[in-house]
């Protein structure tokens, strides 16, 4: 084994002794397949995270792994995309502009708001979907790893917004995309009121919250 392979903080490291579990765990809690999804990609990806990679006809999962420290597990990030969207990339050219192209699914995104029907002003001021709650409450002390927990979360997300959340990513209902649009420049201007800055959502040149593709 090389140098790099004993380095637990290492991306081979993690590919090689971390993925094995976390993909079994996705299978096993997540399973992927039952919604049409296959493994796509699970590697190291260029000037990136090592990512694990599923895909459907509607659209995209990506799980990014990285760990800090030795002795922690590894962090996941579950990013979901469209079919066009890169493993390596987080903001693309789409129509002649730089937007985001992977985006967060999870406790406190506006996306689910979006999907519980929800104004942009009753999603502002929303901490999360009430769903996250009982999730949460059920999750204490029971010893899943972190891979197990991310994975029953993201099977919770799944088995609650059902296909309202596939169809969203689906560049077959692009009117559901431009109304999702639409909701985050609502979001994002009340954002940037309540944080009494216009410059919330700029950081060092990067594309506004609502440049998505």
């Amino acid at each position: 084994m090389s140098s790099s392979n004993r380095d637990p903080n290492s991306d081979e490291y993690i590919v090689s002794i971390d993925f094995p579990i976390i993909m079994q765990n996705i299978d096993n809690f997540l399973t992927p397949q039952k919604r049409g999804f296959g493994l796509s990609y699970s590697g190291t990806v260029f000037n990136y995270r090592p990512s694990i990679l599923y895909q459907s006809k509607q659209c995209q999962v990506k799980i990014s792994c990285m760990r800090d420290r030795p002795y922690e597990e590894v962090e996941l990030s579950f990013l979901y995309g469209r079919l066009h969207a890169p493993i390596d990339k987080d903001i693309m050219e789409w129509n002649k502009e730089m937007c985001w192209c992977w985006h967060r699914v999870d406790a406190g995104s506006p996306l689910l708001s979006f999907l519980d029907g929800l104004s942009p002003a009753d999603a502002e001021k929303l901490p999360f979907p009430e769903i996250f709650r009982a999730f949460f409450e059920s999750s204490r002390n029971m010893g899943w790893t972190r891979s197990e927990f991310m994975a029953r979360k993201h099977a919770m997300i799944w088995e609650h917004y059902d296909q309202r959340l596939f169809n969203l990513f689906d560049i077959g209902y692009p009117h559901l995309w431009e109304e999702y649009i639409n909701f985050l420049k609502e979001y994002t201007r009340l954002r940037q009121e309540q944080d009494n800055s216009s410059e919330h959502f700029i950081y060092d040149g990067l594309p506004l919250r609502y440049k998505i593709c």
